[in-house]
């Protein structure tokens, strides 16, 4: 009988990946997740990071409204250093959370890209590992579709956006008013931006 080195290998550190790892590993198998960026998975964090900056930007309106109430917020702004600085401080937790949880559950972690060779076996960056089962969760990207002319006038993702813009934009046209367009337009608006959606 073939010897293996897991039974199950997750190629993807997002989401559906560590749920999944998690699952195996609480049915006592042996699981390695192997991630190239973060574990968390970069929308996962990205959505983490949408929340607390919506947080940020809904205190920040609130406290301009204060002016129907007798407060005076004419010297309100925002310090977007400090901002990002907290945002990003809360995703490392985030992830230190997901890879603390992975390494209680003996899920090893590698760090690396993953290239099939064979129906059991992997190439990572230092070798080969093999797995009776494999989980394949390499998550979504973005997707900017057909839009003649985007790469000329330049875009914005929502990376970009929660995780560290140098200025916030005076107009913004948002392209998708599905949850995450609705919530940006709503973070940018309160933030001061004149926005289109």
């Amino acid at each position: 009988m073939r010897k293996y080195d897991y039974d199950l290998i997750v190629i993807g550190g997002g989401a559906a990946g560590v749920a999944g790892a998690l699952m195996a590993a609480s049915q006592k198998k042996k699981v390695a997740i192997i991630e190239r960026d973060l574990i968390g998975g970069q929308n996962t964090i990205i959505s983490y990071t949408q929340q607390v900056a919506s947080r940020i930007s809904q205190l920040l309106f609130r406290a301009r409204e204060g002016a129907s109430f007798g407060l005076n917020s004419d010297h309100l702004k925002i310090n977007l250093p400090s901002m990002y600085s907290e945002i990003q401080s809360k995703a490392e937790t985030y992830i230190e959370l997901k890879r603390a949880e992975l390494e209680e559950a003996k899920v090893e972690i590698i760090r690396s890209n993953a290239r099939f060779i064979s129906p059991i076996e992997v190439a990572i960056e230092n070798g080969t590992i093999t797995s009776r089962k494999f989980l394949i969760a390499t998550g979504t990207s973005l997707n900017t579709g057909e839009i003649t002319g985007l790469d000329e006038v330049g875009f914005l993702t929502p990376g970009e956006i929660y995780l560290g813009l140098p200025r916030i934009p005076k107009v913004v046209l948002v392209v998708g008013a599905g949850q995450s367009g609705i919530e940006t337009a709503e973070f940018l608006a309160n933030m001061g931006s004149s926005v289109i959606l």
